[in-house]
């Protein structure tokens, strides 16, 4: 008796252990995902395609990459993030939107799920949004729309799901999400969050608390 109760207890121990040990950042949505996690696409920045994952930009410095995913997981998050090929597209925004619909058929409740994406991933997380097509799942939108106003009257009536829009006052990009919201007639759940830092577009290069945490807790808002 003794020796199955050891038995049983290392049984445990070692479950518990692979359940710690599971990564936290991958490349790809798992195949047989936890449906109890909180899952975050993370899509870089268009200077990535261009250097690498360890870019470094004349004007905001070095791209903090993977400090980025890494302030992700350890907020609780499954990171799912990979560094695109330049000149990604269309193709790119339908094979993520996928990943995504892999997660809900897998039973991942939609509001599990969140898809942030900075600058040009940002304008790639709005076409996942829009094949997607669910009501539920997050969209973080990191100064990544556009002013556009023959795209804003294309993309605005298509886009579905939960939108949140960040960006810094100085940013000379001036990628307010506002008039996109504004066509965006059939989303319910929309708002954006203008900061005052001063960094321009460089405020979203390294995981900085006043974006990443709010992020993180919107993502979370009302879910499972």
């Amino acid at each position: 008796m003794r020796g199955l109760a050891v038995a049983l207890v290392f049984a445990v121990l070692s479950g518990a252990a692979t359940a710690s040990d599971a990564p936290r950042i991958l490349e790809r949505a798992p195949e047989s995902p936890d449906p109890t996690a909180h899952y975050l696409f993370y899509l870089h920045g268009r200077i990535i395609e261009v250097q690498g994952p360890k870019a470094v930009s004349a004007d905001f410095g070095p791209y903090e990459y993977q400090q980025i995913l890494e302030a992700f997981a350890d907020r609780g998050f499954v990171v799912i993030a990979e560094v695109r090929e330049d000149g990604a597209g269309r193709e790119f925004a339908v094979a993520t939107a996928k990943q995504v619909r892999r997660l809900l058929a897998a039973g991942v409740p939609a509001r599990n799920i969140t898809v942030v994406g900075f600058s040009k991933g940002g304008f790639l997380a709005l076409g996942v949004s829009a094949i997607v097509g669910s009501e539920a799942v997050g969209y973080a939108i990191l100064a990544g729309c556009g002013s556009d106003s023959g795209w804003i009257d294309r993309m605005g009536p298509r886009i579905r799901g939960r939108f949140l829009s960040l960006l810094d006052r100085s940013d000379r990009l001036s990628p307010t999400c506002e008039p996109l919201f504004e066509a965006a007639e059939l989303v319910d759940d929309k708002s954006e969050h203008v900061l005052d830092t001063g960094l321009d577009h460089g405020l979203f290069y390294r995981p900085r608390e006043s974006w990443v945490d709010h992020v993180a807790s919107w993502a979370r808002a009302d879910g499972s």
